[in-house]
């Protein structure tokens, strides 16, 4: 029961972060599903819904790539919540066809019911292995941006791969749609949240001197432009015993259930 991560294959790795699955009871609650600056592989058996702002509900696919969130999604399940997926890095994404998409959906969505994971592992891993990341100029540069937590400056990024600040912002427009400092910022968010999921009492100060912000205040503004809340209210929203959903790795489940804040 619960949430559990399972390692990818050592072929994998450098842009798979982990396979995932939730198995969970049957609950009318509506989950936020916070940006982790990832991509997701995402399988579900059919009744998971998307919440709109107006409260309209609409399925999520069977099968599915949710790429990179830039804000908080709202969504519920009818019945028992299992679902699997694959976190992975942008640069792990490949050419992958709906018609493709929907056969590898149609193998896996049967074991979901059963919560049969790792048998979805197995059969989801060996599709990756058959259908690698279709190579990108930019693979180097997202896993340098990844492995530095977002604190990196686009210069220092592109001086990395031997290349121009202009270019490697030109590259980033062209295969994922947004810049570098963008998707720094992005993955850098993640990490903060992430951070206080794990240790809700460390001081903001530190985290934000952690993270390589400039200062709290400034740490505060990121936070809220992408949480539409600042950390310390996002803090107070954090019970002392870890969520089911939220495993001991260093990279909390962004499907954790986050209570409703408590009035100012």
């Amino acid at each position: 029961m619960g949430y559990r991560e399972y390692q990818p294959h050592a072929d994998l790795r450098a842009d798979v972060q982990c396979f995932w699955s939730i198995d969970d009871p049957p609950s009318p609650d509506i989950q936020e599903v916070w940006p982790d600056g990832r991509v997701e592989l995402l399988f579900t058996p059919g009744n998971c819904f998307l919440i709109a702002p107006d409260g309209s509900a609409r399925p999520f696919p069977t099968a599915s790539v949710l790429g990179l969130q830039t804000s908080i999604i709202r969504v519920r399940t009818d019945g028992p919540v299992r679902i699997f997926g694959a976190r992975m890095l942008p640069s792990g994404i490949g050419g992958w066809t709906g018609p493709a998409l929907r056969s590898l959906g149609a193998r896996v969505q049967p074991l979901l019911p059963e919560a049969r994971f790792p048998e979805a592992v197995a059969i989801v891993q060996q599709w990756l292995l058959r259908h690698p990341p279709a190579s990108s100029e930019l693979a180097a540069s997202i896993r340098t941006l990844y492995s530095a937590a977002g604190n990196v400056t686009v210069a220092a990024l592109a001086r990395s791969q031997a290349t121009s600040s202009r270019q490697l912002q030109r590259r980033f427009a062209l295969d994922l749609g947004l810049s570098p400092k963008s998707l720094a910022r992005l993955v850098r968010f993640a990490e903060s949240w992430s951070r206080l999921l794990q240790k809700p009492g460390i001081s903001l100060a530190e985290l934000a001197l952690e993270l390589g912000y400039a200062d709290q205040a400034h740490f505060s503004n990121e936070f809220n432009s992408f949480a539409k809340q600042p950390p310390g209210r996002f803090r107070r929203t954090l019970t002392p015993e870890p969520s089911s959903h939220s495993p001991s790795s260093s990279h909390p489940s962004h499907f954790s259930k986050i209570e409703p804040p408590p009035d100012d």
